[in-house]
């Protein structure tokens, strides 16, 4: 399981947007409250159909439609997602009774971003973080408008 950071291609940091704090009411889980946290894109594993997370998860899973939209191979899944992270972007909270929360980013014209919100504590700080789960052109919404990247 590879959670190394993969780099933005547009500014080559770790980042590839910023989530800003949302609400977000579960019948699940209660209120959830997220603080502004950036987003990181991994490199990830597949471990099946509609399972796993970041970079080798999005490529396996979607190959035919990230080289369609012209991205040849799967070292450019990092400019794919970006693409789709770029600013506008509208944010929906899908609620699932799943471990961590997760959102949906929809870029209109480009594609869908899965993000995983992380909590990480690090010297007894906590350092939030959402996590690329996973991305595809499909841009059909899904949940509640939340917010906006």
């Amino acid at each position: 399981m590879s959670k190394v950071r993969v780099l933005n291609p547009i500014d080559n940091t770790d980042i590839f947007g910023v989530v800003p704090a949302l609400t977000l009411t579960s019948k699940h889980k209660g209120v959830i409250t997220t603080r502004e946290a950036p987003i990181y894109l991994v490199e990830g594993k597949h471990i099946g159909p509609n399972s796993g997370f970041g970079v080798a998860h999005i490529w396996a899973e979607h190959q035919q439609e990230i080289i369609q939209a012209g991205f040849t191979n799967q070292s450019l899944v990092s400019a794919y997602v970006q693409k789709i992270l770029t600013a506008p972007g509208v944010i929906y909270f899908e609620d699932r009774n799943l471990k961590k929360p997760r959102v949906n980013t929809v870029r209109i014209v480009t594609g869908t971003v899965i993000l995983e919100y992380v909590r990480t504590i690090i010297d007894k700080v906590e350092t939030p973080h959402w996590s690329v789960v996973t991305a595809y052109s499909n841009t059909r919404t899904v949940g509640v408008l939340v917010g906006q990247i």
